[in-house]
């Protein structure tokens, strides 16, 4: 099994604009991310990978990741394997042990090449405020940020020191397979970003325009779903 790269997150950098306007779309490349998806690796990937070590069977887990990756590259030759889940570098549950999963995801895939995508702290939590109103909460930016601030340990600040998970796999994969790109450097220099990932990936470079996913309502919207709750 070769031939493989993985973008870890993290969420709110364009993930899923990422996933639906080049992995999916791109020739050279063979994504399992929505909007394709494969149902045994999506399992492996959200629920087996992370199992409290009692249960986890990293042989069993591996050995499946293998069967059903070779299986796809047999149908598709030539083309990059890339696997997209946000949550790899965040949390699917508060007490996820992320340096555990980058081991675990080490000893399944080996040498392959690691993206990860950031944006700045600040405007990461501005993002995430805006996707709590959406959901029908009503608090203030203040209160968002008092709450989990008053849960520190648990909530999901301390995820965003991006240098503790770039370490972590540089440590493992080693510092020539990691691949950082901020979302900032989409957004200014498109060509750029894409020409940078490209290279990484080893595609070729595509003139793709990639459309905006999930877009939050702005601040006029915030207000008036505050009201309206």
């Amino acid at each position: 099994m070769d031939n493989i790269a993985l973008h870890i997150g993290f969420p709110k950098t364009g993930t899923t604009s990422l996933q639906r306007g080049l992995f999916y779309v791109h020739p050279d490349i063979l994504s399992v991310c929505p909007p394709i998806e494969s149902k045994k690796i999506r399992k492996l990937i959200e629920v087996d990978i992370y199992k409290d070590g009692l249960l986890y069977d990293d042989e069993a887990v591996a050995e499946e990741f293998r069967r059903e990756i070779e299986l796809l590259q047999k149908q598709n030759p030539g083309k990059v394997f890339m696997l997209s889940d946000e949550n790899l570098c965040f949390y699917r549950e508060l007490n996820q042990d992320r340096m555990l999963v980058a081991k675990r995801l080490f000893d399944i895939f080996g040498p392959a090449r690691i993206l990860i995508t950031i944006r700045r702290q600040d405007r990461l939590i501005c993002s995430l405020y805006q996707q709590t109103i959406q959901g029908g909460s009503y608090m203030s930016f203040s209160k968002f940020l008092d709450y989990f601030m008053a849960r520190y340990a648990t909530s999901f600040l301390p995820l965003l020191k991006y240098s503790l998970i770039i370490k972590t796999y540089e440590q493992l994969f080693g510092k020539e397979s990691i691949k950082v790109l901020p979302l900032e450097f989409l957004e200014r220099r498109p060509h750029e970003y894409f020409s940078e990932l490209s290279g990484f990936l080893g595609v070729k470079t595509e003139d793709f325009s990639i459309p905006h996913e999930n877009l939050g309502v702005g601040f006029i919207g915030l207000f008036l779903k505050r009201c309206f709750y």
